[in-house]
């Protein structure tokens, strides 16, 4: 296999799209985790941060904009789910953690 194929393929470069849980959710490759802390996190109509963003929260996915996070200062986090655009973020718990969340999303 050649090693510029592998270098595309790895999470550490890529996104993947699954079918799982509800519609298809795609899983952010740690090259774009930034990325997506400030898309989910800063109002850009506004120009400012969104007040109530916990910023203790990483999002490492969604389902069509609608973002799947783990809190960063829980060892064993459970992933969060939230429905975008509805005037302010409400999460509440979706998967017991993320090995969990990885089985439903990938049946």
């Amino acid at each position: 296999m050649s090693h510029k194929l592998v270098g595309k393929a790895s999470p550490l470069r890529a996104d993947f799209k699954l079918r799982g849980y509800h519609g298809p959710v795609t899983v952010y490759g740690a090259q774009n985790l930034i990325y997506y802390q400030r898309v989910y996190s800063y109002n850009p109509v506004e120009k400012k941060s969104i007040a109530s963003w916990n910023k203790d929260y990483l999002v490492i996915a969604d389902r069509e904009s609608d973002p799947f996070c783990i809190d960063l200062t829980l060892e064993k986090s459970p992933v969060y789910f939230a429905l975008h655009g509805m005037g302010k973020w409400e999460f509440s718990e979706a998967f017991g953690d993320f090995m969990d969340f990885m089985k439903h999303i990938t049946v």
